[in-house]
């Protein structure tokens, strides 16, 4: 059974830049994670710009729990993270 979640971001100002991974972690995610059709995510920008919305497919629970497990991701949800607390960007997130 599939594992689904919606992450919604939102920023203070368009002029704030949504984080975005390094590129050798887009270039695992994507050698890694969505071979196969692991990892899914479909992406959206809210009509003002401020909100971006980020709906993200597993193909099972114990495929999300590999995927945060990850060395590799959970440096990079951790940059990210920081990211966010510096720049006054919330994440809220939605199961299913």
């Amino acid at each position: 059974m599939t594992y689904e979640y919606t992450l919604i971001y939102s920023r203070p100002s368009a002029d704030t830049p949504f984080y975005t991974a390094p590129e050798n972690v887009i270039e695992y995610i994507n050698a890694i994670w969505r071979t196969g059709g692991m990892y899914i995510t479909e992406e959206s920008l809210s009509d003002d710009g401020l909100e971006k919305i980020i709906k993200v497919t597993f193909k099972d629970v114990d495929t999300w729990l590999q995927f945060i497990d990850d060395p590799v991701i959970k440096d990079s949800l951790s940059g990210r993270n920081v990211y966010h607390a510096e720049n006054d960007i919330t994440v809220m997130r939605l199961e299913g």
